[in-house]
């Protein structure tokens, strides 16, 4: 019995963590993980490039199989499309070992680089 109850706090913190990033992400009107992390990125830093080479090492670090966290957004797992790796990112909720943007699994969705620049653009302009 008192086994369970680290596991119990933990999954506890989690879920408090989890609704705080869900308050904060309907807070910003921001639902898709590049959106949110433009809006963060804006903030602190006004150069788009620097901000799109930043999600991309998140990207490198996560590549499908460890979670990353997006302030705002909450955990995440992204990775880099192998066929063009500067323009294309894949991200989940799950884990996942695809690296085409083809034929993507259930759950797992592309950004490209010109929706970010986009999303950059209009969110600058707010």
């Amino acid at each position: 019995m008192t086994g369970e109850l680290p596991y119990a706090k933990k999954n506890f913190e989690n879920f408090v963590n989890y609704e705080k990033d869900v308050d904060e992400r309907f807070e910003s009107g921001k639902r898709k993980p590049h959106t949110v992390f433009i809006t963060n990125e804006i903030k602190v830093n006004q150069n788009r490039g620097d901000t799109w080479k930043k999600f991309i090492q998140l990207a490198n670090d996560s590549v499908g199989k460890k979670q990353v966290m997006i302030p705002g957004y909450g955990k995440i797992y992204l990775r880099r499309v192998r066929l063009n790796p500067e323009k294309e990112i894949l991200y989940s909720h799950e884990q996942f070992d695809h690296d085409k943007s083809k034929k993507m699994p259930i759950g797992v969705f592309l950004i490209k680089r010109t929706a970010f620049d986009k999303a950059w653009t209009k969110i600058a302009q707010q």
